[in-house]
């Protein structure tokens, strides 16, 4: 899945993309970045109360990962510092997020379509507190775009005609994506299914019922066409669970992700969940098709109990 070579050609679930080897800004520019969104980091996260599911954005950085980051290191080149910064503030809008649905919960659908599932708000904090001016134009486009499309529904697409700065944008978005991917199912994983207060928490965020059973049922047909499940569609908990499941079936760009992912073992978790909470039937289907596109990667699902 993944060609690198002298010209840099990334190969990508949604095609293949050459890009020069051209860095998008100096050390020094990135280092300017780096020490103002430290300093300001520990207060914005310090708005959630302690122990919220969001403080995993509290963590965002690439040292945890090294062999995730040697991969992007060999695909990136020069820009791997700039996409571990991007990485680094992807998520710093959720505070704001969480503090306004605090305000007005009655109008959380309404606020929480308005920040673009936070990550809009993500970007005005970072230029409520100076650091993009720290950048060069390009980076700055490069950084912003990626983290604004970090959390869309799906993928972004590569323009036919796209010009070296869409190409960029591209690749950092895509990537950016698959790795809060694989943070989030090695960090969330374990709470979404084994804990009652997660639970409680996401189904009064969502507003969504605890009932056995998949709601939207044709969120099953899409999850066996690997067709990405809409979010603002589910009615109950299992469903949520399979539109995460479905996340590394329908949406990683990356072949050393979708690896990845399978070997926190998360999917088999997640399966077995779904197989204790909803009907055979369709968990059946479910399993039949992770199963199927377990294989088509050459990788081995164990049997769920």
């Amino acid at each position: 899945m993944i060609c690198v070579r002298t010209n840099r050609i990334i190969k990508l679930t949604g095609g293949s993309v050459e890009l020069n080897n051209e860095p998008l800004c100096d050390a020094a520019q990135l280092a300017a970045f780096e020490m103002i969104v430290r300093e300001k980091m520990p207060a914005e996260w310090a708005k959630l109360p302690p122990g919220h599911v969001w403080q995993k954005g509290a963590h965002s950085e690439m040292a945890p990962w090294p062999y995730l980051s040697e991969e992007l290191l060999k695909l990136l080149g020069a820009n791997f510092n700039l996409f571990r910064l991007a990485f680094l503030v992807h998520d710093i809008g959720l505070p704001n997020v969480w503090l306004c649905y605090k305000a007005q919960p009655r109008q959380w659908d309404e606020n929480f379509i308005a920040k673009q599932n936070h990550a809009e708000e993500s970007v005005e904090v970072l230029q409520r507190w100076g650091a993009l001016d720290a950048l060069p134009e390009l980076a700055r486009d490069v950084l912003v775009y990626s983290i604004t499309h970090h959390a869309d529904g799906v993928s972004p697409k590569l323009p036919a005609d796209a010009t070296e700065i869409q190409k960029w944008q591209y690749v950092f978005a895509c990537l950016l994506r698959d790795i809060d991917k694989y943070v989030i199912y090695v960090t969330l994983t374990k709470g979404y299914i084994g804990s009652d207060d997660v639970q409680k928490q996401e189904c009064h965020l969502y507003s969504i019922t605890m009932d056995s059973r998949i709601d939207p049922e044709h969120f099953i047909e899409l999850f066996t066409r690997y067709l990405p499940l809409p979010k603002k569609e589910m009615k109950t908990y299992a469903a949520y669970m399979l539109y995460f499941l479905g996340w590394w079936s329908s949406d990683v760009s990356l072949e050393i992700i979708i690896k990845a992912i399978h070997q926190t073992g998360a999917i088999e978790m997640l399966l077995g969940y779904l197989k204790k909470q909803i009907p055979a039937s369709q968990y059946i289907r479910i399993e039949e098709a992770d199963q199927a596109f377990a294989k088509s990667h050459n990788i081995e699902i164990k049997q769920v109990g």
